[in-house]
């Protein structure tokens, strides 16, 4: 399994070069504005609407200024000036968060993309056993990968404990970082297709000490870091899928738990699989929008409850995390709302290259 950068066709290229604005450009590419903007840097060309030409820069200019020339009583530094915009620039080019990846998939069978989100390792309410059992079983599934969606850690940080939620963790900090290490790096080379970060993780480790420890992880295991969203798209076959992939977003409603992940789309973008996360309010949704089949998917949580969640009336939660089978051979999505087991049962059911450990396959023991 590889990842890589997005590096426009000469179609694309094109388009960059005509377009008089990074979201014209973004919408002629079907890319996110900040994806164009680093694509551009990073293949030194100019970026739509911001490097005009220079014949165009002086008549722009002269109607700015009203035919003035101000360069004589500049009222900064010209050399320091430019030696900031070049270490933005340069800074730009060596980001590690990449909001708009590619992943080509060996397989030649239908595989199962699983979002394992807000597992609050470290808090005394997390299902540490189940969560293994779980990871364990992704694992030994053929064409099964995981997306981590943030919150992977509790990391209750000084800043957080006024709220006493600090009260509730079983280890310190450190050792919570450990052992998501140990999990994600258990998973083998190409189990997991990317890494989000969520608040308790990444917001609050940034905020501490503007550290990112997903950034990390994700380095660790070889899969690109996305942040807090971006796009995932993969390449199966002769298909390709687009993913959207969010720990959280700003518009969520108690009323529709998938509410979250179709506003999301409607900001960023479309794709054929949205997950989220956050809410820890597990939800699943195949939906006809825009004449085209989207699945929606939001996260349980293996921790099951917490003060803080009690005291603003929330049920306990489930630890379904949502799930899509994809297809070499033909562009079809089918979504699934509980992957562990109910999702491995049907990759199972079109590959049958390996023993489904669900229940329903089991062999029933034998009568003494």
């Amino acid at each position: 399994m590889a990842a890589h950068l997005w590096e426009p066709s000469t179609q694309e290229r094109e388009i960059l070069c005509t377009a008089t604005t990074v979201s014209e450009a973004a919408r002629g590419t079907g890319r996110d504005p900040a994806t164009v903007r680093k694509a551009c840097l990073r293949r030194g060309s100019p970026i739509p609407g911001q490097t005009p030409p220079p014949e165009e820069a002086d008549e722009e200019l002269e109607e700015e200024t009203g035919g003035w020339d101000l360069s004589s009583i500049a009222a900064f530094d010209d050399s320091l000036w430019e030696a900031f915009e070049r270490v933005h620039t340069e800074l730009d080019a060596r980001e590690t968060e990449a909001h708009d990846v590619t992943i080509r998939l060996p397989d030649e069978a239908p595989v199962l993309i699983v979002f394992l989100s807000d597992m609050h390792i470290g808090h005394r309410r997390c299902a540490m056993e189940r969560l293994r059992l779980d990871v364990s079983l992704l694992k030994a599934t053929p064409g099964a990968r995981a997306i981590f969606g943030g919150d992977q850690f509790d990391n209750v940080t000084i800043q957080k404990a006024s709220r006493g939620m600090h009260h509730e963790q079983l280890m310190a900090i450190k050792a919570q970082k450990g052992l998501v290490r140990s999990l994600i790096r258990s998973r083998g080379p190409g189990k997991t297709a990317a890494i989000l970060g969520g608040n308790h993780d990444t917001e609050w480790s940034l905020a501490a000490a503007d550290y990112d420890p997903n950034a990390d992880f994700a380095e660790q295991a070889g899969a690109p870091y996305l942040g807090t969203d971006g796009f995932i798209t993969f390449e199966l076959g002769d298909e390709r899928y687009r993913f959207l992939v969010a720990h959280s977003f700003r518009m969520r409603s108690s009323f529709n738990a998938t509410h979250q992940a179709k506003r999301l789309e409607d900001f960023k973008g479309d794709a054929d699989v949205v997950f989220t996360g956050h809410t820890h309010e597990a939800a699943a949704e195949t939906v006809s929008r825009r004449n085209a089949r989207h699945f929606y998917g939001q996260a349980g949580s293996y921790m099951r409850t917490s003060r803080y969640s009690r005291s603003l009336g929330f049920n306990p939660a489930t630890h379904d995390m949502p799930g899509a089978i994809l297809f070499p051979d033909r562009h079809e999505v089918i979504g699934v709302a509980s992957c562990i087991p109910y999702g491995v049962h049907e990759l199972w059911s079109y590959r049958r290259d390996f023993a489904c450990p669900c229940a329903r396959c089991r062999p029933a023991p034998e009568r003494a």
